[in-house]
């Protein structure tokens, strides 16, 4: 062999050595990704966030804050602890709802508040204010509807209903208690 086919050899071996390293590092990193994606780790958090959607008009429209909050790219969801989404309209009263914890699906628009979930309207006027108390608790922010198919207890002033399951219209303040249902009504002299 000449000194010449022997270099042409050498080069050709480094050559495979040096593309044989760069697939191996680059399978790693491929693997090392999807285990991290896998693992459903969060990319971000935030602690003591409160942020406001204004509407058309830039009017305060819903206002969302939470002790703590983190991002997974995994699912493109945000797990929140301790949030409260107040639901501002001008025609009716504030709504504002409390939960241990929640998740919101950034593809469908929806919150789902976990755990006990207490729901505030406060008084004004002639109308007195509403307390929901439920657990579970679907919102679908754009058409402002909640729903839960759990316990719910309603305290609007001396009047008190209870039932099993809820569908809650906010914009309109349309309650409506799907089975089991039963309640007080107290009439004023």
């Amino acid at each position: 062999m000449t000194r010449v086919n022997l270099f042409i050899l050498f080069i050709s071996v480094l050559l495979i050595a040096a593309y044989s390293s760069w697939l191996l590092t680059t399978f790693k990193s491929g693997t090392q990704n999807q285990t991290d994606e896998q693992r459903h780790v969060a990319d971000y958090f935030l602690e003591d966030i409160s942020t406001t959607l204004m509407d058309a008009k830039g009017k305060p429209r819903y206002r969302l804050t939470a002790k703590r909050l983190d991002h997974y790219a995994d699912n493109n969801t945000i797990e929140m602890i301790k949030p409260v989404l107040k639901i501002m309209n001008n025609n009716q009263l504030e709504w504002n709802i409390i939960s241990e914890t929640g998740v919101i699906q950034q593809q469908t628009e929806e919150i789902f508040l976990n755990g006990d979930v207490t729901i505030k309207q406060d008084a004004r006027a002639k109308k007195p204010a509403t307390l929901l108390l439920t657990r579970n608790l679907r919102i679908k922010v754009p058409k402002e509807f909640a729903e839960t198919n759990e316990h719910v207890e309603l305290h609007h002033g001396k009047h008190q209903l209870s039932g099993t399951g809820m569908n809650l219209y906010l914009a309109t303040s349309k309650l409506e208690l799907l089975a089991k249902g039963k309640g007080t009504y107290v009439v004023s002299p």
